[in-house]
């Protein structure tokens, strides 16, 4: 079950990041570098499909928030 997770951007040069956090533990991951430049939506976009591959069933809707700089946390929604 997901419970939540992290999307960030540690640096304009550097590609974007994730962190799943779920009741059995934390994925990490990378996209691509040839995507360092893509923006927040698209990052999001991406990150939301990889939760398909990832997790059984559809991913829960989310609501976003920035934590930091550069570091957006996803929470589900409840109901």
């Amino acid at each position: 079950m997901l419970e939540s997770h992290a999307l960030y951007h540690p640096k304009p040069e550097q590609p974007w990041r994730f962190a799943l956090y779920t009741d059995q533990g934390v994925s990490r991951g990378v996209w691509s570098s040839e995507r360092a430049d893509a923006s927040l939506d698209e990052a999001r976009q991406w990150l939301l499909a990889r939760l398909e591959e990832m997790l059984p069933g559809a991913p829960p809707p989310l609501t976003w928030r920035e934590e930091s700089p550069n570091w957006w946390k996803g929470v589900p929604v409840e109901g």
